[in-house]
């Protein structure tokens, strides 16, 4: 859970950083210029959002990666071979998550809000029956 914790803020300026969908990022330039104008804009806090489902699915996504690896490994004996296919079964488990969070990352913060279930509500329905999810 450090390991997400620390890089959680560096994910989120990253993200909006490749966003084509919300070009008040891209016009921003720089990681530095993001990170100033969304901490002045939504407040610190906004550099951790998308935290919720990383936290809530990391153990799944870590543990299904390593069993199918050990697995893989013992019966193909070749641990290159192993890893590669554990790492593209394992975008099943992974992908989702990492598409909810993203969505969430690139909400831009406001004022009342509605906590994370009403982000979580939004970031769902916002791809509905076109992107997926």
């Amino acid at each position: 859970i450090s390991q997400v914790l620390a890089e959680q803020p560096f994910d989120t300026i990253k993200i909006r950083m490749q966003s084509t969908v919300d070009c008040r990022f891209n016009a921003m330039g720089t990681p530095t210029m993001i990170l100033k104008r969304t901490v002045v804009d939504e407040g610190w806090g906004a550099l951790m959002q998308g935290l919720a489902p990383r936290i809530a699915f990391y153990g799944v996504v870590k543990l299904s990666l390593f069993s199918l690896y050990e697995r893989l490994h013992q019966r193909l004996n070749h641990p290159t071979l192993a890893g590669a296919i554990a790492g593209g079964l394992n975008t099943v488990v992974s992908c989702p998550q990492d598409v909810v969070k993203s969505r969430l990352q690139m909400q831009v913060r406001t004022g009342g809000g509605g906590g994370i279930t009403a982000a979580l509500k939004d970031c769902m329905a916002g791809g509905q029956g076109t992107r997926g999810l």
